[in-house]
């Protein structure tokens, strides 16, 4: 025969002989895929911008800041609520000394 051709592919395994070399890569990019998974399902908190998980009080003077960007409060009520969620703020850190 022609340059030592069979007739079968991979050395008589057939069209298995394909499969048989993918189930590795099937088998090791499913596990990586589920280490990733459950890694995400772990660290939920983590920002993208900064790195740092957001703190209680940064959120709730952000969502005030927006409330009066998008003019729900004027600026007397805005500086009022400011005020008391900054006083509420240094109280609880006080008296859990």
């Amino acid at each position: 025969m022609m340059g030592g051709f069979d007739g079968g592919m991979m050395d008589g395994w057939g069209a298995f002989g394909w499969l048989w070399m993918l189930i590795p890569l099937l088998f090791w990019g499913g596990l990586l895929a589920v280490i990733v998974w459950a890694v995400m399902r772990i660290f939920p908190n983590r920002r993208a911008d900064d790195g740092r998980p957001e703190t209680r009080g940064d959120s709730a003077e952000e969502i005030l800041r927006e409330r009066f960007a998008r003019g729900e409060m004027d600026a007397e009520e805005y500086e009022r609520s400011l005020e008391v969620l900054r006083s509420g703020r240094s109280t609880m850190k006080g008296g859990a000394r």
